[in-house]
């Protein structure tokens, strides 16, 4: 998943995001990836406030995973009437997509021990201990 936002810099911001998903979209085609948009919001002059596409195929988030972050641009827009330099950002994330596993817990494999603790100050901690079973391994 690469979702994209425009930030600080207004209309400009939305058309360097639009550029960066037009980058980004580029990038596929010499990849044998696939795309499809997920979810836009366009702003009045045709950039992205915010865009969320899908990518698919082999090695997209071992590429893509160092993009992530705010992007800046620099530059004299197609909007600016006095010629002045404009910074405008945009947030990039990428996230993996990831399959559901289920993990079943056998409640055997369970040992809980409640006890609280006394004395001065009438502190009472209730601590619980727990005992996981060696065949019950974590999800990889």
């Amino acid at each position: 998943m690469l979702e994209i936002r425009a930030g600080a810099g207004g209309e400009e911001a939305s058309l360097f995001a639009e550029e960066l998903s037009t980058m980004y979209r580029g990038l596929r085609l010499g990849s044998r990836w696939t795309s499809k948009i997920l979810s836009e919001s366009k702003s009045d002059l045709g950039g992205y406030k915010e865009a969320v596409f899908e990518f698919r195929g082999l090695g997209v988030y071992k590429r893509l995973r160092f993009e992530t972050g705010v992007h800046r641009v620099q530059r004299i827009p197609a909007t600016e009437k006095s010629g002045r330099v404009h910074t405008s950002t945009a947030s990039v994330a990428i996230v993996p997509i990831r399959k559901k596993v289920t993990i079943n817990v056998n409640p055997a494999d369970f040992d809980m021990e409640f006890s609280r603790s006394g004395g001065a100050g009438g502190q009472n901690v209730t601590r619980l201990k727990r005992r996981y079973a060696s065949s019950i391994a974590p999800p990889a």
